[in-house]
């Protein structure tokens, strides 16, 4: 069942990729046009505004105020940009969305998506696959006594098997179609070729034992070889092009030395864990061990010396990229696809390369959101800092105040710091502390809505109490009121028996439907 599922998973990655369209759906005036819209996955759906300030809510009902339950949750801001927004659908399901803005939802601006799983024949939940040839293979039903093949199956559903027919899906292993037009290692279609231990793609070839001569082949087919040549193929014991040219690091043939992260060549040798003395080896043919000795690769998890000489990053990786931030958490560096929005985490950044949409964010830069994102960042910028906003506004710092010079010596934070003779420290909002709430005045009459208990000086900005609908999303809505009063009004169908009852509405606004 697990093999089933990873091969679904690796279907469904691949029908993504192969039939990605794009489509447009207009919003204007209180309308999304199409409203309804069935889509694939890995479908782009791009709103276009026709006018207005709009946006997408795929989060919560702006009707009901309940969540829509969708595969994916999404909201975007309100625009009155040309284009509203864009999304990839990557997951499959229904999803309901509305315009989010004032009272557009309630007057009619929502809509929904369908996403669907097509496979790779663009059958809708079909069972074709792509081999490892980039072909698309379907299912099919097959007669074992007239080796004929019955039926191409688009997908599986109640399928009847009489005796005799058997049911063979694109990757099974008895499935002769299936990689049936793979190319070699020399870019011929069912060629002959192979790569041999040393990275070399490798021919046939015919080779004439009187003249010596070698004739390289693309493959096999129909060949007719004379009297005094014979066919050698790529790994045949007597080629000697096979692994010819293998030298490990240490430049030995065969060798067994290897290149560890750091770029060091490390060889196999002897250990004798009595006399603690190490034997360097450049290969291991024929060796013989004694009662008191061990054989180390290169790469051993006991081997010492792999890896000795570069630097371990916080995440354990030989010359990895990661840091640790000002929280004490280690940060990778990783792939960033904006638009998909998925991240991939990466050991290290060696011969990486960036896909269309991707860009590479390193721990620490500037725009990394994960980067100090565990600890609290004080109003100075500093990771776990003192700094704090007094009542007027101003981020005030903790500092080293010496009460015989009257010397101040302001602090990013309090970690580690020795007062000397004469000094103290003094954190902000001290009552001792002078600076605290020095620039600001406010308003000091206890009967106006912007009160400020912590001001002294009135600057004359005193604000009254102006009651009246405060939800912009009321019909009665008050922009010059600062309390509500209780009074808002909302049109809807306030009829309970109808079809799209708004418990929420207090105004009937003609609106209810009854199914008859």
């Amino acid at each position: 069942m697990k093999n089933i599922k990873l091969i679904f998973l690796a279907f469904y990655f691949c029908t993504i990729n192969l039939y990605a369209n794009t489509h447009t759906i207009h919003a204007g005036n209180m309308y999304f046009n199409p409203s309804s819209l069935t889509i694939n996955t890995g479908d782009t759906v791009i709103w276009i505004n026709d006018g207005g300030y709009h946006n997408v809510n795929f989060d919560i009902s702006s009707l009901s105020g309940n969540s829509y339950n969708n595969p994916v949750s999404f909201s975007t801001s309100p625009t009155s940009s040309d284009t509203i927004a864009t999304y990839i659908f990557t997951v499959a399901g229904f999803y309901q969305y509305d315009c989010s803005v004032g009272s557009h939802a309630a007057m009619g601006m929502t809509g929904n998506i369908t996403v669907a799983i097509t496979d790779c024949y663009g059958i809708v939940n079909g069972t074709a696959m792509v081999d490892d040839c980039g072909v698309c293979q379907q299912a099919y039903i097959y007669d074992f006594i007239n080796h004929t093949v019955v039926s191409v199956l688009n997908d599986t559903s109640n399928i009847n098997l009489p005796w005799g027919q058997m049911l063979v899906m694109p990757n099974d292993p008895l499935n002769p179609y299936w990689n049936s037009s793979c190319f070699d290692c020399n870019g011929i279609a069912n060629g002959t070729s192979i790569t041999d231990s040393c990275g070399v793609c490798q021919q046939a070839y015919i080779y004439n034992y009187e003249t010596h001569s070698t004739i390289f082949l693309d493959d096999t087919t129909g060949i007719t070889l004379a009297m005094s040549e014979m066919l050698v193929m790529p790994n045949d014991p007597l080629n000697p092009y096979w692994n010819s040219s293998c030298t490990d690091c240490n430049s030995i043939l065969n060798g067994t030395s290897m290149m560890d992260d750091c770029g060091v060549c490390q060889q196999a040798y002897i250990y004798n864990y009595i006399t603690h003395a190490v034997t360097l080896l450049d290969d291991t043919n024929n060796i013989t061990l004694a009662m008191s000795e061990i054989l180390v690769m290169p790469g051993d998890s006991a081997d010492p010396y792999w890896n000795s000489s570069c630097t371990i990053d916080c995440n354990g990786i030989a010359n990895g990229t990661s840091m640790i931030d000002d929280c004490g958490v280690c940060q990778q560096a990783y792939i960033y696809n904006y638009i998909t929005h998925a991240v991939t985490l990466l050991d290290d950044t060696a011969g990486i390369t960036l896909a269309a949409g991707e860009m590479l964010v390193m721990p620490g830069d500037p725009g990394d959101p994960y980067w100090n994102s565990s600890c609290t960042i004080d109003c100075n910028g500093i990771a776990n800092g003192t700094s704090m906003i007094d009542d007027c506004g101003v981020c005030q710092q903790a500092y080293i105040y010496n009460y015989i010079t009257h010397a101040v010596t302001l602090l990013d934070d309090t970690t580690g710091i020795t007062l000397g003779a004469g000094e103290m420290l003094v954190i902000p909002g001290d009552p001792g502390d002078p600076y605290w709430n020095s620039s600001c005045g406010g308003c000091t009459d206890s009967t106006a809505y912007n009160y400020n208990a912590n001001v002294t000086v009135d600057d004359g900005s005193c604000i009254p109490f102006i009651y009246g609908c405060t939800d912009s999303l009321a019909i009665n809505y008050y922009t010059s009121a600062n309390t509500d009063d209780g009074s808002c009004l909302y049109a809807g169908c306030t009829d309970a028996s109808a079809d799209n009852y708004d418990p929420a509405a207090t105004i009937d606004d003609g609106s209810c439907t009854y199914t008859p």
